[in-house]
């Protein structure tokens, strides 16, 4: 039964809310999941429209940060399931593999780079940002607010005297660790800086142009 709800989508802020969304995703979470993922009130088409998104972009972030620890070995376990089951997602990774020649102290060796998609990274950490908005200041967006997403090769891409004073916020055992910073005189105007799974960095930023 969907449940009824009176207040608004927080991730369109257009429609009223008759579903949780989870935010971030809870995909990107192995099972058992920790206790402390966040929800907020979304509309069916935000939320259930987006799932695919997820899955492909849970795929992709598992496929750089790797399995060297038990939780990256549990999401990629979730991942691979993923990519032997979606054909078109596959096909569209193997094509965009390439082989890079290594020479490291006279070892030679290989070295597999591929394209991620940026519409999925814009797709999914854009409603993460607004969810996390909404979580947090208890506002909507609204669509006149732009989100723009960066993803980031380590967190040196940013300063880090600029991001050491902000507050800090941790989901799942470091799984999903994300800083915010608002202007005070412009409260649309905020960035985040997420890291998942202490080796992959996004960056997000909301404001009117």
């Amino acid at each position: 039964m969907v449940e009824e709800m009176s207040e608004q989508c927080a991730i369109c802020g257009i429609r009223l809310a008759n579903t949780k969304d989870h935010v971030p995703p809870k995909n990107l979470f192995p099972k058992p999941r920790p206790q402390n993922l966040i929800t907020v009130p979304a509309c069916y088409s935000c939320n259930n429209g987006s799932s695919v998104e997820d899955e492909d972009f849970r795929t992709y972030l598992s496929l750089q940060i790797g399995k060297q620890t038990n939780l990256k070995a549990k999401l990629w376990l979730q991942s691979k399931k993923s990519l032997k089951r979606r054909t078109s997602m596959r096909k569209a990774f193997v094509e965009s593999i390439k082989s890079l020649d290594l020479s490291v102290r006279a070892e030679i060796g290989r070295k597999i780079a591929f394209a991620v998609p940026e519409r999925i990274y814009n797709v999914v950490i854009e409603r993460v940002v607004r969810g996390l908005y909404y979580h947090h200041f208890n506002e909507i967006l609204g669509n006149a607010v732009k989100v723009s997403v960066v993803p980031l090769i380590r967190i040196d891409d940013i300063p880090f005297l600029m991001t050491q004073n902000w507050p800090t916020y941790s989901i799942g055992d470091n799984a999903f660790v994300y800083k915010v910073s608002r202007v005070s005189d412009s409260p649309e105007s905020t960035v985040w800086v997420m890291q998942l799974y202490e080796s992959h960095w996004i960056l997000g930023e909301t404001g009117n142009d």
